[in-house]
Protein backbone atom coordinates (compact mmCIF):
# COMPACT_ATOMS: atom_id res chain seq x y z
CA UNK A 1 0.00 0.00 0.00
CA UNK A 2 1.67 3.45 -0.91
CA UNK A 3 1.44 6.54 1.27
CA UNK A 4 -1.11 9.00 0.27
CA UNK A 5 0.28 12.58 -0.64
CA UNK A 6 -2.70 14.52 1.02
CA UNK A 7 -2.18 12.93 4.24
CA UNK A 8 1.59 14.05 3.99
CA UNK A 9 0.23 17.95 3.76
CA UNK A 10 -2.63 17.35 5.76
CA UNK A 11 -5.29 17.88 3.62
CA UNK A 12 -6.68 14.25 2.66
CA UNK A 13 -10.48 14.50 3.07
CA UNK A 14 -11.06 10.73 2.67
CA UNK A 15 -9.40 9.17 5.39
CA UNK A 16 -10.63 5.81 5.93
CA UNK A 17 -12.55 5.37 2.62
CA UNK A 18 -9.19 5.86 0.57
CA UNK A 19 -6.93 3.16 -0.66
CA UNK A 20 -3.71 5.04 0.13
CA UNK A 21 -1.96 4.72 3.47
CA UNK A 22 -2.50 7.66 6.19
CA UNK A 23 0.28 6.38 8.81
CA UNK A 24 2.75 3.60 9.92
CA UNK A 25 5.10 4.86 7.84
CA UNK A 26 8.36 5.26 9.89
CA UNK A 27 10.47 8.35 10.04
CA UNK A 28 13.67 7.72 8.13
CA UNK A 29 15.47 10.48 10.14
CA UNK A 30 14.12 9.42 13.92
CA UNK A 31 14.64 5.80 12.87
CA UNK A 32 18.76 6.42 11.71
CA UNK A 33 19.62 8.70 14.19
CA UNK A 34 19.31 11.78 12.72
CA UNK A 35 17.60 15.01 13.72
CA UNK A 36 14.07 14.86 12.81
CA UNK A 37 13.39 18.35 12.35
CA UNK A 38 9.15 18.06 11.91
CA UNK A 39 9.06 16.43 15.85
CA UNK A 40 5.97 16.00 17.59
CA UNK A 41 4.55 17.64 13.82
CA UNK A 42 6.00 14.89 12.59
CA UNK A 43 3.50 12.47 9.78
CA UNK A 44 5.67 9.27 9.97
CA UNK A 45 6.15 7.16 12.91
CA UNK A 46 8.49 7.79 16.19
CA UNK A 47 7.33 4.71 17.86
CA UNK A 48 9.80 2.63 19.25
CA UNK A 49 11.50 -0.58 17.09
CA UNK A 50 12.09 -3.97 18.24
CA UNK A 51 16.18 -4.26 17.80
CA UNK A 52 15.76 -7.44 15.40
CA UNK A 53 13.58 -4.36 13.37
CA UNK A 54 15.81 -1.29 13.79
CA UNK A 55 18.98 -3.39 12.64
CA UNK A 56 17.11 -4.30 9.73
CA UNK A 57 15.91 -0.57 9.15
CA UNK A 58 19.96 0.26 9.35
CA UNK A 59 20.63 -1.95 7.21
CA UNK A 60 18.85 -1.54 4.74
CA UNK A 61 19.72 2.37 5.00
CA UNK A 62 23.59 1.81 5.17
CA UNK A 63 23.15 -0.14 1.60
CA UNK A 64 21.12 1.79 0.22
CA UNK A 65 21.74 5.39 0.49
CA UNK A 66 20.54 6.41 -2.34
CA UNK A 67 17.12 5.08 -1.93
CA UNK A 68 14.47 6.79 0.41
CA UNK A 69 12.77 5.00 3.04
CA UNK A 70 9.83 6.93 2.51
Amino acid sequence: MKLCKYYLMNFCSKEDKYTFMHGGFLCKYYHTGMKCYSDVNCRFSHAKLEKNKKKKLLKVYMVNKNIDLI
